[in-house]
């Protein structure tokens, strides 16, 4: 993206302490915008202001239109998130266990930092295999890139150790509309 604004976290969402990704279909012109987001998934309580920021986003201009799945996120910080990703890398190094591994992989992805969520998603899995909340991270994370095949494979994988995770199966289920679009 070259610019655009910013999605405006909604009030009613911050006030329910509700916290997630939005995923877009959107299409991009040659001439760099955004026409007709669709909302594919996530919190409705984001839905709008998420459509919103997608409207005013540029990207470089291109031979032709490119369709594609964007995702959104909000996230409520009590803290900076350089000095958030600080604290749990500390923590991480310190004590490298399974669950410091997932929170650091978490808050490296809720920056921006997909492949390095990845890293620490998958290190965490080597010492916890039966780590569901580090599948469905993992599955995040490779979303996040645009893998949709493989994170779907890792929401599955996830789902065969914690079946009853409806929140994870609904996140599945959004996936698999993403890769629909993507392909």
């Amino acid at each position: 993206m070259v610019s655009g604004n910013k999605a405006v976290y909604p009030q009613i969402a911050a006030l329910a302490h509700v916290e997630g990704c939005v995923y877009l279909s959107i299409l991009v012109s040659t001439e760099g915008s955004i026409r007709d987001p669709i909302y594919l998934g996530g919190p409705v309580l984001m839905r709008q202001s998420a459509i919103e920021a997608a409207q005013s986003w540029r990207f470089k201009p291109s031979a032709q239109d490119v369709q594609t799945v964007s995702s959104v996120c909000y996230f409520l910080r009590g803290d900076t998130p350089e000095k958030l990703l600080k604290d749990y890398q500390e923590a991480a190094e310190k004590h490298p266990d399974s669950r410091r591994l997932t929170a650091l992989a978490h808050k490296l992805l809720l920056v921006g930092s997909a492949d390095g969520a990845e890293k620490y998603f998958r290190k965490a899995l080597t010492l916890s295999s039966k780590d569901s909340d580090a599948e469905f991270g993992l599955g995040d994370s490779l979303a996040a890139q645009g893998e949709f095949a493989n994170a779907i494979a890792e929401y599955q994988r996830g789902l065969i150790i914690a079946p009853k995770n409806q929140p994870a199966k609904d996140h599945l289920s959004i996936l698999e509309k993403c890769n629909r679009t993507d392909n």
